[in-house]
């Protein structure tokens, strides 16, 4: 009886180890970033992807008709968004809580601004070790690069022209050691990555596909340089706080950038029926008119 206690004492451990082996395996549910993004094509659909949530983040109606109503350009008694509380006068402190119910006016922004810098920042990291991306032959590797430098930018400008304090992240980031920084280190950011997607496509001959854009057909690389331009001069005009901050800005410059840019008309808009919707910034409610006028401040 003994013996035979001590061999199921014996299988009943067998059973335990081989479960428990069976246990390490690896879940393919859960890949990390180098499993992730293994061909070129994962890699440029990351960077051009990107775009889309930076385009929400500057476009959206969450934070267009909001800072809309603020500026005296709209007025409305609609809350949706923050608009009714934008525009109180005299103003009332802005509402941070995240119990808000209108939080998506930062929440959105912030959220968007940091899911385009999450794929440009992967991307950029699987390029720099050393993958390539060809087009029917042709490396056009430098422009998923440009491109996603150009999103950097787009998102550095935006947070530094929304939020008192943020942080940077680009490729180079060590996500463990990360702090946050005011708007004019941002600011510098943003113009530093524009500089540096205009000089690459500045110097590569490339297409951008308009699936990417969503708006003015295909790019060329000209034409991308003309609108980092453009947009290089909007972040200039909007970054200034103080009127002492706008006094200084080189009005010059900033004509000089605008002359360069905007290569072609913005058209195609829509309602609804593509990623590219942005009637919204027009009037404040897509197809729900009635939600805001101008207003005769």
């Amino acid at each position: 009886m003994k013996n035979l206690k001590i061999l199921a004492l014996i299988g009943l451990l067998a059973i335990v180890t081989n479960a428990c082996a069976d246990l390490a395996v690896t879940n393919l549910n859960d890949p990390d970033r180098q499993r992730a993004i293994q061909t070129p094509s994962d890699v440029e659909s990351l960077i051009s992807g990107s775009f889309n949530s930076m385009f929400w983040a500057l476009q959206g109606q969450w934070l267009v008709c909001p800072q809309s109503t603020a500026a005296n350009a709209h007025a409305s008694s609609w809350g949706n968004w923050g608009m009714k509380d934008s525009r109180w006068e005299p103003r009332i402190a802005f509402n941070n809580d995240p119990s808000y119910s209108y939080n998506n006016v930062t929440e959105v922004p912030w959220g968007d601004t940091y899911g385009a810098l999450a794929g440009a920042r992967d991307g950029l990291a699987a390029l720099a070790e050393g993958l390539t991306i060809e087009e029917s032959g042709v490396d056009v590797t430098q422009r998923a690069i440009a491109f996603g430098k150009f999103v950097q930018g787009l998102a550095h400008y935006n947070l530094g022209r929304l939020f008192d304090q943020a942080f940077v992240i680009d490729e180079n980031t060590d996500l463990a050691n990360i702090e946050f920084v005011g708007p004019d280190q941002l600011f510098a950011t943003a113009m530093q990555k524009f500089d540096e997607a205009q000089s690459i496509a500045q110097s590569n001959s490339f297409t951008i596909p308009s699936s990417w854009v969503g708006f003015g057909g295909d790019w060329s690389n000209t034409d991308f340089v003309a609108f980092i331009k453009a947009f290089k001069a909007r972040a200039i005009i909007q970054m200034p706080r103080t009127v002492a901050e706008g006094d200084a800005i080189d009005w010059n410059g900033v004509l000089t950038l605008l002359a360069d840019g905007l290569p072609f008309e913005y058209q195609n808009y829509y309602d609804g029926n593509t990623w590219g919707w942005h009637r919204s910034k027009l009037h404040c409610g897509g197809r729900q008119t009635g939600w805001s006028r101008h207003d005769m401040y």
